[in-house]
């Protein structure tokens, strides 16, 4: 167009040429002339149209006002520049149109020259090259999204290439009939593979073993419909060695979503598995003990405690994740827990002593050996506090007992040499000789020994009458024959049974010297019964002799008889009758049941 408006305004002038005029007013583009020093003379009217200016506002250098202002400089330079050199002027710059927008626009202005060569005038042609723009616009972004899209594409085949390559996973491709296609360079090496030739093509369940190959020929059939799974098993690797794997199963679809292919990742889980029944035999362990295991982290949150530690603390029903290891004692037990038992855990690794848990039903205080110490990760880093706690109350209880007990043999033994020293100071008063006094004082003290025998076995709490009266009377005849032993089981009390004691010893002695047990055919009986007198139990003891020497009363009592009158009387409350029988010696005791006996459990 350019090289048309040349060539007809080289032909003849402008201001007269109307046939001109006409052509350039019905131009689809901007034209316009300007003389040799760059005014423009005339528009047409394609101009006018656009811009929405009229002759007398382009005039001279008016056409300014419908430039971009901040494209406008490097038009003004360029354009003078043209001017200056006659140069052809070339440029794509934004023109605003009468509804205010600004279009891209190819703006060619070509000198015209006469005959002889001098410049007499520019024509400009302007056109509007939006479409143009838009569609190299938008070809460029098309390019650059395609540019973005193959990075993209390039960058996640590198991404998924590395993935592959880098799993410690064995990532496996079928085809829908369960063959292997691919495996990756971690799953190979997981299989022991050497060349995944030998192995391409072939079935994959063949590699498990036992359910495995089943839970295999399921998934492989599942994902031929659509679904995924996942199933644990046992399979074979290359070299014949046998791992649990994890296995999950997936189709993949193609373009028409339906499945072409199999995906299959399996994770090797031997290890885990054997620490996992490691750590089963553990919890086993732990859940079987009869003490207080648990386990608590660095920050004293408890997040395990097995059935014995919730039944001794009364927890049995009762959610543990809220506790810290505070809530397990008193407010002055957990302060010390806090400022001394932990710190020497975190310092030294371990601490023992006793302390005293709380109960959460009940409050009370239960004493107990605890036993703490640090948890350590792989690494060897302090990770958590773990106890087990043995319950004490069993052996604080054997402690009260035994010092109670060591109190009460403190007292009976006091008591049992103020007898000893009583028998001895009358045995010695009362002997006619030192030979006497020796024999009697010996025979009196095994009497008490046997006593004070069957109250050591018996802890000092009672001792059976009956087992009392055997073994006081069998040095002095056979039992059974010559002394006839009968009466209900009863539990004496001890300082009774030392009286008893001494007074079947004594009755025993004077039955050998004098009575019935002095020849070949007496007889002694020993028997005792319970009687009830008014709502009152009694005790009623008989002892007598049977085809002895005839007896009399003694002129003078002696120890022994004084011993036998009054040891048990004073000692029961009761009260005691002796009778010098034509048939023989017979001796009576009466005493209310609960002066004499004591309730051990076995009545």
């Amino acid at each position: 167009m350019s090289r048309k408006l040349e060539s007809l305004t080289s032909a003849s002038a402008i201001d007269g040429d109307l046939t001109f005029r006409d052509l350039a007013d019905n131009l689809p583009t901007l034209c316009w002339v300007a003389n040799a020093d760059g005014q423009i003379t005339w528009y047409n009217r394609r101009w006018h149209d656009y811009c929405g200016t009229t002759a007398e506002q382009m005039e001279g250098w008016g056409w300014q006002a419908v430039h971009d202002p901040d494209v406008l400089p490097a038009v003004m330079e360029r354009w003078t520049g043209s001017i200056a050199t006659g140069e052809p002027f070339e440029m794509v710059f934004p023109l605003r149109g009468a509804d205010g927008v600004f279009r891209p626009f190819l703006s060619r202005i070509v000198p015209q020259r006469d005959e002889a060569g001098v410049l007499r005038r520019w024509v400009g042609n302007n056109v509007d090259i939006s479409a143009q723009v838009a569609v190299e616009d938008e070809l460029r972004r098309s390019r650059e999204e395609l540019e973005r899209v193959n990075r993209a594409i390039a960058e996640r085949e590198a991404f998924l290439s590395s993935v592959l390559s880098s799993s410690t996973d064995c990532i496996k491709v079928l085809d829908l009939a369960g063959n292997l296609t691919f495996m990756n360079d971690g799953g190979q090496q997981l299989m022991e593979i050497g060349d995944f030739a030998d192995v391409a093509g072939r079935p994959w369940t063949d590699v498990w073993h036992g359910a495995g190959r089943e839970s295999a020929k399921r998934a492989v059939e599942a994902a031929r419909r659509g679904d995924a799974t996942t199933f644990m098993g046992m399979a074979e690797t290359r070299r014949g060695n046998l791992k649990w794997w994890h296995v999950a199963v997936s189709p993949i679809t193609g373009p028409d979503g339906k499945p072409e292919r199999i995906l299959c990742v399996s994770r090797d889980i031997t290890e885990l598995r054997a620490s996992g029944e490691e750590r089963d035999r553990f919890v086993r362990l732990a859940e079987n003990s009869t003490d207080f295991i648990g386990m608590a982290a660095r920050d004293g949150r408890v997040f395990y405690l097995n059935g014995a530690a919730r039944r001794l603390v009364g927890l049995e029903d009762r959610a543990t994740s809220d506790l810290v290891i505070g809530d397990f004692f008193s407010p002055e037990q957990a302060e010390q827990i806090s400022r001394e038992v932990l710190p020497a855990v975190d310092r030294v690794g371990q601490w023992a002593g006793e302390v005293e848990l709380r109960h959460f039903g009940t409050g009370e205080a239960i004493p107990v050996l605890y036993s703490v110490f640090r948890i350590t990760d792989a690494n060897g880093m302090h990770v958590a506090y773990g106890t087990v706690t043995r319950d004490f109350r069993e052996r604080r209880r054997a402690e009260d007992d035994m010092r109670l007990l060591n109190g009460e043999l403190a007292h009976r033994l006091k008591n049992v040499l103020a007898v000893v020293q009583s028998v001895a100071s009358q045995t010695l008063r009362s002997a006619s000789d030192t030979e006497a006094a020796s024999r009697d004082l010996s025979a009196r003290l095994v009497a008490l020994g046997a006593a004070t025998d069957l109250l050591t076995r018996r802890s000092w709490r009672s001792a059976d009458l009956g087992e009392l009266a055997v073994r006081a009377l069998t040095p002095h005849g056979a039992i059974g024959t010559r002394i006839l032993i009968d009466g209900p089981r009863i539990a004496i009390k001890p300082q009774v049974t030392v009286a008893f004691a001494l007074t079947l010893h004594e009755l025993a002695t004077n039955a050998a010297k004098y009575g019935a047990l002095s020849n070949e055919t007496g007889t002694v009986s020993l028997r005792w019964g319970i009687a009830d007198q008014g709502g009152e139990a009694l005790l009623d003891v008989h002892w007598r002799e049977h085809g002895g020497p005839p007896v009399q009363a003694p002129q003078r009592k002696g120890f022994g008889s004084v011993l036998i009158e009054r040891s048990l009387s004073a000692y029961t409350s009761g009260k005691t009758e002796a009778a010098f029988d034509a048939e023989g010696f017979a001796f009576t005791l009466h005493a209310r049941l609960e002066d004499v006996s004591i309730d051990d459990g076995n009545n």
